[in-house]
């Protein structure tokens, strides 16, 4: 089956997955999509996004099957309710993973869609939208091999993928190497990302990703550091 004849879908249509459902658009694939609001699918549906109204509809018409959420509890969500994904999900069918979940989520996930006769891959990038909107993401990859050769070519059109071994390991991989864990400051200190605290709260934030992290050597021996009073990084 040549690559643009697969049927892709996406569940969760936000920064990242709606920008890479925008590049198969570009790429002539077939798409169908959920996000919780239609609303903010709006411009995808204009470009030929074919709507569905629940994960479980995208997990019927898709071939391939990506998800892009925040966290375990949202992909179990997905996953699971009664019109999830799993409950649309056929017997040959890849779903690829692309969140930033924790690796036992993912392995768990896919024993149930091993039950099922399908097969799941945990795929995590490394990049941001640009690098979406550019193909240039790093993809490691978790899962069979066989069911990761089927989809590479589909992959490769976000980036450059890399098989890593078993499910689970393309997220154990990808935490043990990247870098927006921790972020050099402008003061040489290190300062979790995505966080939005203030006071003490900040200060005690920073002490413990300081004392945890150490910054492989960047962060400064002075005591007298602290972390800037926006929180910025």
């Amino acid at each position: 089956m040549a690559a643009t004849s697969a049927r892709i879908g996406f569940v969760g249509l936000g920064h990242m997955g709606g920008n890479m459902a925008e590049r198969f658009l570009a790429a002539g694939y077939t798409v169908y999509g959920e996000e919780r609001s239609r609303e903010h699918a709006q411009d995808l549906i204009e470009q030929g996004l074919q709507w569905c109204d629940t994960p479980r509809e995208v997990a019927e018409a898709a071939d391939v099957l990506f998800t892009s959420v925040p966290d375990d509890r949202v992909l179990e969500e997905v996953a699971s309710e009664p019109d999830g994904i799993l409950a649309g999900l056929a017997a040959g069918k890849t779903w690829i993973d692309v969140s930033t979940v924790s690796p036992q989520a993912s392995r768990e996930l896919a024993a149930r869609v091993r039950a099922k006769d399908a097969w799941m891959l945990d795929a995590p990038v490394s990049g941001s939208v640009p690098q979406v909107q550019s193909g240039t993401l790093t993809i490691m990859v978790g899962g069979d091999e066989d069911a990761y050769r089927r989809v590479e070519p589909i992959l490769r059109e976000l980036g450059t993928p890399t098989h890593i071994g078993d499910n689970g390991q393309g997220l154990v991989r990808s935490t043990s190497a990247s870098p927006s864990r921790c972020s050099p400051s402008p003061r040489g200190c290190c300062w979790p990302r995505g966080r939005a605290l203030t006071g003490n709260a900040r200060w005690t934030s920073w002490r413990r990703a300081r004392s945890a992290r150490r910054c492989s050597g960047r962060e400064r021996r002075s005591s007298s550091i602290r972390p800037n009073r926006r929180g910025s990084t």
